[in-house]
């Protein structure tokens, strides 16, 4: 299976539950948790293991690959990103047009996410952070799209107001060198970590007391939903999708404005008491136990 772990997984095991049950040859509809091809393929394979015939997938089905007709459409999302900054189409419409579809939000494990003090000073300890170091995270892929630039000059000027500061960026990519040689430069090499890729990102959240993203395009980040389930403030460009926001906790500032402008909106948001935001994500849709839950009733199988 593509995904061993995680929410992926679970949706795939209801997928060969359907596939299982199914009695007839052609399956009716499949659920693609992605519009790319090896999500897709996946599937597909999944299904001719079972000996059945191959549906069409949600969103680019290899050619190869036996078609039949879809009858039941899915979007994961709202709106679907475009490469162009604050152009934006709904992902439905995108993808099918005018036929009809339901929504199923890209939903996480919100239970955990949960705030845990624990596993923040857990965290902190891995990382040598003093317990009165505030920390500023960004969890994104290292590459153009995500503005790393942008939020290092930030957190440069940050520092000169929270001399203990730490800034943690998790992730990896092709832009790993450029943005090493800018910490470098600015000499603040000792309040950066680097984490690269980590299986453990619902723990890293709990260490952050502010989430802040500078995406120069971005669809609707699913790192923002995960770190308003841990309760953390988050403060954004407003490149970004404002349903993004459920929680109420989100400032939404312009890459135009002034770094001073974007220190002060981190500083004022400091210091509070993290919230328990399990029902809000819940609530807003976003929890993928719920929305297993509603799967199960979607495609009409018993739990």
């Amino acid at each position: 299976m593509l995904y061993s772990s995680g929410p992926l997984s679970k949706i795939f095991s209801l997928a060969e539950s359907l596939f299982q049950r199914t009695p007839r040859r052609i399956c009716r509809c499949t659920h693609a948790h992605s519009g790319k091809r090896r999500v897709c393929s996946e599937i597909c394979s999944k299904i001719r293991s079972t000996g059945k015939d191959c549906p069409q997938s949600l969103c680019c089905c290899p050619a190869r690959y036996q078609i039949s007709i879809s009858e039941i459409r899915v979007a994961v999302s709202q709106t679907k990103l475009h490469y162009t900054p604050g152009l934006r189409t709904e992902a439905g419409t995108s993808c099918f047009g005018k036929m009809p579809f339901h929504l199923f939000y890209n939903a996480i494990d919100a239970q955990q996410f949960r705030s845990n003090e624990h596993v923040c000073n857990k965290v902190r300890q891995e990382f040598n952070i003093p317990a009165d170091a505030p920390v500023i995270g960004m969890v994104a892929r290292l590459n153009f799209a995500k503005n790393h630039a942008f939020a290092i000059r930030v957190f440069n000027e940050f520092l000169k107001v929270q001399s203990n500061a730490v800034l943690m960026l998790v992730g990896e990519g092709d832009e790993r060198e450029k943005i090493e040689n800018q910490i470098r430069d600015l000499g603040i090499g000792h309040h950066v970590l680097l984490t690269g890729l980590r299986n453990d990102i619902d723990q890293l959240q709990q260490a952050f007391d502010l989430f802040i993203l500078t995406s120069w395009y971005e669809g609707l980040p699913v790192s923002v939903i995960e770190a308003q389930a841990a309760g953390t403030k988050c403060v954004l460009a407003d490149t970004i999708d404002k349903t993004v926001d459920v929680t109420g906790d989100i400032r939404f500032l312009s890459l135009n404005d002034s770094l001073s402008m974007w220190v002060d909106t981190l500083c004022n948001s400091l210091p509070y008491k993290k919230p328990d935001n399990f029902s809000k994500i819940a609530q807003a849709g976003y929890d993928v136990n719920t929305n297993i839950g509603k799967l199960l009733t979607f495609y009409h199988v018993k739990a």
